[in-house]
């Protein structure tokens, strides 16, 4: 038995794998993608990624199981302004939403409502994540519409998830965890919060996954400000309770919902000092 096209194929994926990871790491904030598999499943179509990128998404990711085509895919998604990932691309249960895979988070699209997208891509966010996908569930073709050619739920959350990570890209350069922020009575399922800093700003998200509304009442450390903190997604702005144990902060938070909100703080001694 031959064994030179197997370890080509081998050597094709770890090839990928390591191309993939590379673009991962230089990018200034998590890329956000969409998962494409080409139509028929390997082979990549102009119009599919041109469809793509209209719709304001800046990068697709390809499985590695296709890595062949890979220098194909990255041709066509020059041409029309998309970055390509490669993506393992591995199966998952039918009750999965949300696939880790080291620093990456594929998100089926197709298995939750539209409404819940936002909460879902910034918990990803809080959790570390430095890849987004958003993944349709199509063994082959685009997945952003119905047969019918109408517009699926998820693609407009999802697109404007993307811009506004790309509108807070100086913002959220180098986030990194924070101290940690304690809940005052059990969390409900699904709900995520965490504050983390920047070099020059704290910055704290919360995300409600679960299907209920959640109220809930957040312990931060007595290191971070209770004064106004402002919207990054909508530039609205509150404020938390001073205690001598640190801000309280009460957030209403419906399902699907996520807010994420800034404050500056300060930076000691030359370059990105975190205090």
């Amino acid at each position: 038995m031959n064994a030179a096209p197997c370890l080509r194929r081998r050597c094709a994926l770890a090839a990928a794998l390591l191309a993939g990871s590379a673009a991962l790491a230089r990018a200034e904030v998590p890329i956000v993608s969409v998962c494409y598999r080409g139509a028929p499943a390997g082979v990549p179509r102009q119009d599919d990624l041109a469809l793509i990128r209209s719709l304001g998404f800046r990068a697709v990711s390809w499985p590695t199981a296709h890595a062949a085509a890979l220098p194909a895919v990255r041709r066509l998604a020059q041409l029309v302004g998309l970055q390509v990932v490669t993506d393992p691309d591995d199966p998952v249960a039918a009750d999965t939403v949300v696939h880790r895979f080291a620093d990456r988070v594929r998100i089926r699209v197709d298995r939750v409502p539209g409404s819940g997208v936002p909460a879902l891509a910034w918990a990803a966010i809080a959790g570390g994540a430095r890849l987004i996908a958003f993944d349709a569930g199509e063994p082959a073709g685009h997945g952003l519409a119905e047969a019918s050619g109408q517009e699926r739920a998820w693609v407009r959350p999802a697109v404007a998830f993307a811009q506004q990570l790309w509108a807070s890209a100086a913002l959220l350069d180098d986030l990194r965890p924070g101290p940690t922020v304690t809940f005052e009575s059990a969390a409900p399922p699904g709900v995520t919060a965490g504050l983390f800093a920047a070099p020059r700003t704290w910055v704290i998200i919360a995300a409600n996954a679960g299907r209920t509304r959640a109220d809930l009442v957040l312990r931060l450390p007595v290191t971070a400000p209770y004064a106004l903190w402002t919207s990054l997604l909508d530039g609205s702005t509150m404020s938390m309770l001073s205690e001598p144990a640190g801000p309280r902060w009460s957030v209403q938070l419906a399902p699907g919902q996520a807010v994420v909100y800034f404050i500056d703080r300060p930076v000691s001694g030359p370059g990105k000092t975190y205090n």
